[in-house]
């Protein structure tokens, strides 16, 4: 069976979880491709990189993947959203965020609303802080799934209730509306760019951004025959499989 491997990374090295790090973890899995979170315009000749094996890298992914190039020469296929840049810098991030955290004193909030908005930024920080100090089997834990759950839950629920509540700037809704859709069209992109690959390959392997671990396992899900973790060893289970036969068919999967 076919099978591709998410891999939650946190995009610049730290001293817990280094490019070096995801590449032991790519030794492991030994991938016969890996797929990038990068868009086809931002890809790069892989022989025209030259970062020294071992040597610290501010940039996780992008270290490990060429010194796994270097010495197994797979492919490294960019698979993220054409122009997903620009859309990014359409949908008006940093002018909600500033908006939210203003809102956080406004006196008209209910109770509810504020403990929310409250727990919205407590997730922000405490994400923050695991992305600083934890290691792969941490930034890969049900821990932060559920920190990017509650992000995303408030994203299109609370958040665009409080827009609607509060702001009087009709920009600020288009923002969250494009913000959204950004992430889910990445993601279904991403999705299908790599069930399109994995039906000349066998063993994938996919090392993207903590937050979008979670909705790419549910999308994988549904073309998937089974779901289960990878053993390196008993007592460190935390990276997921996902299993697919030659066809690649579209049927419920099990779990174990």
């Amino acid at each position: 069976m076919k099978r591709i491997v998410i891999i939650g990374t946190i995009h610049q090295s730290t001293k817990n979880y280094s490019a070096l790090d995801l590449f032991k973890i790519l030794e492991k899995i030994q991938p016969d491709i890996i797929f990038e979170e990068l868009p086809p315009e931002l890809a790069e000749d892989q022989t025209k990189i030259n970062i020294p094996f071992g040597k610290w890298c501010e940039f996780q992914e992008r270290a490990a993947n060429h010194w796994y190039f270097n010495k197994y020469n797979i492919p490294i296929i960019p698979v993220d959203l054409p122009n997903r840049n620009q859309l990014y810098n359409e949908s008006g991030t940093k002018e909600l965020y500033l908006f939210w955290s203003q809102l956080l004193n406004d006196k008209r909030l209910n109770l509810e609303e504020k403990i929310n908005l409250e727990e919205y930024f407590s997730v922000l920080e405490e994400q923050r802080m695991m992305c600083e100090n934890k290691t792969a089997k941490e930034i890969n834990s049900p821990k932060m799934d559920s920190l990017v759950a509650i992000k995303r839950n408030f994203l299109r629920g609370l958040g665009p209730t409080l827009i609607d509540k509060y702001s009087y700037d009709q920009k600020m809704k288009e923002y969250l509306e494009k913000l959204n859709i950004w992430t889910e069209s990445r993601e279904e992109h991403m999705t299908q760019e790599m069930i399109k690959y994995m039906k000349k390959y066998k063993n994938g392997v996919f090392p993207v951004g903590a937050d979008h671990r979670p909705g790419l396992i549910e999308k994988l899900k549904q073309h998937s025959e089974e779901i289960k973790y990878l053993d390196f060893k008993k007592s460190n289970r935390f990276l997921i499989a996902l299993f697919f036969r030659s066809d690649l068919p579209n049927k419920n999967c099990r779990f174990r």
